[in-house]
């Protein structure tokens, strides 16, 4: 083994998802209804956002899009 083989792969960075971080940071109720609400269509992403942002959590549209297509790092 060369002295520069672990070089050859560069190491895997795991994300965490801004969705997950935010359930994971709110007792078990509000957590369930947090991702209630981002995997409901019917609430619309901006408003979600918004509404988030007005109780004092800050959630873009983009992590709660990620999330509800299943491409953010929760589904990887």
């Amino acid at each position: 083994m060369g002295l520069l083989d672990e070089l050859k792969t560069p190491p895997t960075k795991v994300y965490v998802c801004a969705v997950r971080r935010l359930a994971d940071a709110l007792d078990k109720g509000d957590a369930a209804t947090l991702l209630a609400a981002v995997d409901n269509p019917e609430w619309p992403m901006k408003t979600l956002s918004t509404t988030l942002r007005q109780k004092g959590m800050s959630l873009g549209q983009s992590p709660i899009r990620h999330h509800r297509l299943k491409t953010c790092s929760c589904y990887a």
